[in-house]
């Protein structure tokens, strides 16, 4: 999930990541194949789908280079504590 990613990001790691399918009832919904769409598309990740070729996945990690995470967290708590701050 989310955390997951996030956490190997924030440590500067390179990751294949590999969503978990509603069809094999490891999740309720395909809701995951966004998220690392997502990530894939942003640059952050590569990614394995269902189908792909694992080893033509993995011979791209060596010459990956993922972007380099920001959080937004400091910006989000800028917005809430100004609207407290406003209303």
């Amino acid at each position: 999930g989310v955390g997951s990613i996030l956490t190997g990001l924030k440590n500067n790691k390179k990751l294949i990541v590999c969503p978990r399918l509603a069809k094999y009832h490891e999740h309720m919904n395909d809701h995951q194949i966004q998220i690392v769409d997502r990530f894939y598309e942003e640059g952050y990740i590569l990614r394995y789908n269902d189908g792909d070729n694992l080893a033509d996945v993995l011979k791209q990690i060596d010459n990956f280079k993922p972007k380099k995470f920001k959080s937004n967290t400091d910006k989000f708590i800028s917005i809430i504590e100004n609207y407290i701050d406003n209303n």
